[in-house]
């Protein structure tokens, strides 16, 4: 190490030199003061003098060798360190550096000693470095540290510590920077994924806050319209943490009252004591009295009661029923048996016909989705000739008047069928019954498909309905596309309902980062805005409640946004809306779906603008000749399906029931069997048996399509079971109901 002072070992051996210089000096004097010198006395202090300095040598030579050793081994110190060494000078200028500090700047010596340790310093680093340099040199920190990120090529670079300190040079006047080196790379990895892990814990305590907010306004909902009253208390003090509207009418005291009330204010200590003992009773439920704080009058109630515990705390839930009429009844009941024994029997017996209809409406709420279905299918098949023959008639000549009032009727009809589905919808929700299905599609052509038939809304109401694709997706993805269009042409259609000047624009953008390969996953976001007049924040949220509307003049059931997040919900998002009153409305939620290998001729992954909707005139076209039997029992709609197909060019025999299809199969083959389902005598799935057994015997296969009523999820995979080819529902759409018989004539033998 050069920059070690060595001076006060020089200095000993100079005043060596100095002293054997004195003494000569010495002798040389005497011998001229005295003339006669003894000269043998002064060679024996020249001899003890000579020794002197032989050792004097002997010494210096031996610290020479040490000071050497202990300069080469400081040397080897400062070379070999485990720790980068720079000596810098206090402008900068690299003086000296070991091994390992070569090492971390990958340059030889004669190139750091060219160049200064300031040209090293990215430029994120710089200002730190430099306030760390000035604030050492100047004395204000002993020992200056300081993380920077040293750039030693466009390709080289590492973050590492610096620790200075000023020190004495060559001589005791220069001042000199020694530095140490540090890589710290790895630890700043270790900080970069210590914050990345933050940051995603962060997130996903949001997403979490988030799924709760929702879930508490699920439950909000179901205790403010549960029919009785539910009340939750602290079991060690009675105090009461939860209330629902009916227990505030039931008892007279406002929600905001009954919370931080004792159940000892509201029950008397009795019925507390009772209350309490329900859980570990064998009935569990009690007959009390409450005395209504806003009558004043005893309300009789049944109550049942149990204990929950929740975050280490048990709670006592009490659900009480009002009985005033079921007391009135038996009131009623006991006074006519007093007034007389004739009477006793018919007490009795209402008294189990009570009962029966108790246990008649509990059936009935849980044969609510069997009725729907049920009414579903018989107003299907009205609404099928009304539909059908008012589309009719709207292509013959008419008057305006007339056109205009069978619009209405068509419209008014287009609405009634809206309000079935959604119903149907609504109670299969209700019930735990609506399941999704799954399956590859094309995202793009899928989403095109909902854009042009939304289009011919927006063009009859003068608005421009823009569609808009970001990113792009070269798989297929894998969701239930029945169920996502319902969402989306619900928001489309309400965007352009509240809509009467401007546009609505609808975006799909399919979020980064994007799969590379199935079934990795793709985030899909999907938004729907408008320039309508938009939605009062206090409104926002009762908006996706069940029959709310935001605007009455408007029209429809209010469902589609329920029933829509709902299933948003079952698909893994959330349904979120944005809106300021007189600025629009934005509706918008995220997917995250698997992937598929896209199937050939499967489509682009780009979004192309939407197409005009274009009607097919097919029944005015010929086709190919073909023979079809049509079995319905309900007259109007053979004569609305014996229209379509004859202005196909199409002969046409008709039935009444499946007996008589099997008959006239049996005097004369037909191309293809156009079958109802539900017919007296003999049903469509019976008939569809027989001729499947008939074909096992005689060979061939006669396509047999079902056109029925039934439309809920689930029954075309039931008829297809059944032996039937294809499947249209009621009301029929001219378009699907031709393209299945033409898909079948294409097939049958």
């Amino acid at each position: 190490m050069r920059f070690i002072n060595t001076d006060k070992r020089a200095d000993k051996g100079s005043e060596l030199r100095q002293r054997a210089e004195q003494v000569v000096a010495e002798l040389e004097e005497k011998a001229f003061l005295e003339r006669s010198p003894d000269v043998k006395s002064l060679i024996e202090e020249l001899n003890i003098f000579h020794i002197e300095l032989e050792m004097q040598n002997e010494e210096l030579r031996r610290t020479q060798l040490e000071l050497e050793a202990s300069r080469r081994h400081l040397s080897n110190l400062f070379s070999y360190a485990p720790v980068g060494f720079l000596v810098l000078s206090l402008s900068g200028q690299i003086l000296e550096v070991n091994s390992l500090a070569k090492e971390y700047f990958g340059l030889s010596e004669q190139m750091l000693l060219q160049r200064t340790l300031h040209s090293f310093i990215s430029p994120e680093s710089f200002s730190d470095y430099i306030e760390t340099v000035q604030s050492v040199v100047r004395e204000e920190k002993k020992i200056g540290q300081v993380d920077v990120r040293l750039r030693v090529t466009g390709a080289r670079q590492f973050w590492a510590r610096l620790r200075m300190d000023v020190i004495s040079g060559y001589d005791s006047t220069e001042k000199i920077i020694l530095c140490s080196v540090r890589d710290i790379e790895k630890e700043k990895a270790a900080e970069l994924a210590l914050l990345n892990a933050k940051s995603e814990l962060l997130r996903q305590v949001e997403q979490r806050t988030s799924e709760l907010e929702m879930s508490e306004r699920k439950y909000r909902l179901l205790l403010n319209h549960a029919g009785d009253a539910i009340l939750a208390a602290q079991a060690d003090s009675g105090l009461i943490v939860e209330a629902n509207r009916e227990a505030s009418r039931l008892l007279g005291i406002p929600v905001r009252h009954l919370l931080g009330m004792r159940l000892d204010s509201i029950f008397s200590a009795e019925q507390v004591r009772q209350l309490f003992a329900l859980p570990s009773s064998s009935d569990n439920v009690l007959e009390t009295g409450l005395i209504s704080r806003k009558s004043g009058s005893i309300i009789p109630v049944e109550a049942g009661a149990a204990l929950i515990e929740f975050e280490g705390t048990t709670f006592l839930l009490l659900i009480l029923r009002d009985i005033r009429e079921r007391k009135q009844t038996e009131e009623a009941l006991r006074q006519a048996k007093r007034r007389t024994e004739h009477a006793n029997m018919a007490l009795m017996t209402a008294a189990n016909k009570a009962k029966r209809l108790a246990e008649e409406a509990r059936e009935a709420n849980r044969a609510k989705s069997r009725f729907l279905a049920a009414m579903s299918h018989e107003i299907r098949t009205p609404m099928n000739a009304i539909i059908g023959m008012t589309e009719i008639v709207l292509t013959t000549g008419l008057n305006q008047e007339q056109r205009r009032f069978l619009g209405i009727v068509r419209n008014s009809a287009g609405r009634l069928l809206d309000l079935i589905n959604d119903i149907l919808d609504l109670s299969k929700i209700e019930a735990g019954k609506l399941s999704l299905s799954p399956a590859p599609f094309c995202l793009a052509e899928g989403m095109r498909a909902i854009c042009d038939e939304m289009q011919v809304l927006a063009e009859q109401k003068g608005l421009h309905l823009h569609f808009d694709l970001r990113g792009r997706l070269a798989h297929d993805v894998v969701g239930d596309l029945g169920h996502l269009r319902q969402v989306l042409v619900n928001l489309i259609g309400n965007a352009v309902k509240f809509t009467d000047e401007g546009c609505v624009v609808f975006t799909v953008e399919a979020l980064e980062p994007l799969p590379t390969a199935p079934p990795e996953p793709v985030s899909i976001r999907f938004v729907v805005s408008d320039s309508g007049p938009g939605i009062p924040k206090d409104r926002q949220e009762a908006i996706f409640e069940v029959f709310e509307q935001s605007r009455k003049d408007k029209g429809g059931t209010g469902l589609g946004l329920s029933i829509s997040l709902q299933i948003v919900q079952m698909m893994g998002g959330v349904i979120e809306v944005d809106s300021k009153p007189g600025k629009g409305s934005c509706f918008y939620f995220t997917l995250t779906l698997p992937t598929a290998e896209r199937q050939a001729g499967g489509g682009t992954d780009t979004f192309p603008p939407c197409r005009r909707h274009e009607r097919h005139e097919q029944a005015a076209q010929p086709g190919q000749p073909l023979s079809v039997l049509l079995v319905d029992d309900v007259e109007a709609n053979r004569i609305l399906a014996r229209h379509i197909l004859e202005q196909r060019g199409w002969q046409v025999r008709e039935a009444v029931n499946g007996k008589e299809a099997i008959d006239c199969i049996a005097k004369k083959r037909c191309d293809i069997v156009l079958m109802d389902v539900e017919m007296p005598v003999m049903d469509g799935l019976e008939a569809t048996r027989l001729i499947r057994e008939q074909e096992k015997a005689a060979g061939g296969h006669l396509p047999v399509i079902a056109m029925t009523a039934h439309a809920l999820r689930g029954d075309r995979e039931r008829l297809l079971a059944a032996g039937m080819d294809d499947y249209v529902s009621k009301p029929l759409v001219v378009e699907d109901f031709l393209a299945a018989i033409e898909r079948q004539a294409q097939t049958g033998d």
